[in-house]
């Protein structure tokens, strides 16, 4: 069974308690293993209902004991689908979105009493939005001043309307998508490294990116962001304000576009 040891820092996000392998201590990572021991999924796609369903109810759970054993099973899902499944470097596996999921579960219930700490994942504070709400990285961190407060439906946090508007199309079409993915990470840029996608669907291997501004400073990272994906090879639909007064329909012609077709 895979350890990661990237994701953690050092203390148990179920409990606090110290963490050898990084992301959770020994008592719940023995219960990480007998979950999966117990459990088989015939395919994919059955891990993927499951963890979906898990991540809704451990957004709204606010009792520490069942909200704890809720954690435990999407943490061991995440698990269960990198031992059985290989992925490409550019598709997204749970283990991929677990951090995100679980610091949505964290601040829907930041007045309950457990001890779930979001500092206990590597790397999350020093995430910047780039390109977008006209930040750029020399500025740092910028989630102070552009909060993730539009909370989606399927417990994602997002920093815009629109964006929920979005992030609410492709939950209730089933389209698993990730939010705030790294798209360039072969760059040999740091800053360009470090921008962000809007959303990216596993399926089709397509990002998305929404436009909101028309400012001259904004309008210019646009053009870096978009000549960054066509240098990539990259599948990009991109939507403005318009477009989100109409989002079904444009966005399932869009998609389609993309090889990616909406059931009714």
């Amino acid at each position: 069974m895979a350890k990661k040891e990237t994701l953690g820092d050092g203390k148990c996000v179920i409990c606090d308690d110290d963490a050898p392998n990084g992301l959770v201590c020994k008592k719940h990572w023995k219960d990480i293993t007998a979950y999966i021991d117990e459990h088989d999924f015939p395919d994919d796609s059955k891990i993927r209902a499951r963890y979906s369903n898990v991540k809704r109810k451990l957004v709204d759970e606010t009792d520490t004991y069942k909200k704890t054993k809720l954690l435990t099973e999407l943490i061991a899902l995440t698990y269960i689908e990198d031992d059985e499944y290989e992925y490409s470097e550019d598709e997204d596996n749970l283990i991929d979105m677990i951090e995100e999921d679980i610091y949505d579960a964290i601040k829907s219930n930041s007045n309950s009493t457990n001890k779930y700490n979001k500092n206990n994942f590597k790397g999350y504070d020093e995430k910047v939005i780039i390109g977008k709400d006209v930040i750029e990285a020399e500025s740092g961190d910028t989630r102070k001043k552009w909060e993730t407060s539009f909370r989606c439906k399927d417990g994602h946090y997002v920093r815009s309307k629109a964006e929920m508007l979005i992030d609410n199309f492709l939950y209730d079409n089933n389209l698993l998508h990730a939010y705030e993915k790294k798209p360039f990470l072969t760059e040999e840029n740091e800053i360009d490294k470090k921008r962000t996608s809007d959303f990216y669907l596993p399926k089709g291997k397509v990002y998305i990116e929404f436009w909101g501004l028309e400012t001259q400073k904004y309008k210019e990272s646009k053009e870096l962001k978009t000549a960054l994906y066509k240098r990539n090879n990259l599948k990009l639909i991109e939507l403005e304000d318009n477009d989100i007064k109409n989002l079904e329909d444009v966005l399932t012609v869009k998609l389609a576009k993309n090889g990616i077709i909406i059931n009714d």
